[in-house]
């Protein structure tokens, strides 16, 4: 979908990769709860699992923002 509207010039390079960044940043709470929340668990247990999966998530979620940032910003 990302691809037709920058063929057909209803969207830029840039406003492309900052939807597709935004949608990834608002989709991994999904992805956590339905693939990393078993797989840390399993792993190391509720508790440590749980503090790993907060963990990754907000690290992942926090690179994901910055580069948001960056190029909403700087590009």
């Amino acid at each position: 979908m990302a691809g037709n509207l920058l063929s057909s010039n209803m969207l830029t390079v840039k406003e492309t990769v900052l939807t597709i960044i935004t949608a990834q940043v608002l989709s991994s709470i999904i992805f956590t709860i339905r693939h990393s929340t078993p797989y840390y668990i399993g792993i190391f247990g509720s508790r440590m699992g749980s503090q790993i999966m907060l963990a990754s998530t907000m690290l992942r979620n926090a690179v994901n923002v910055a580069g948001i940032f960056v190029l909403y910003f700087l590009w």
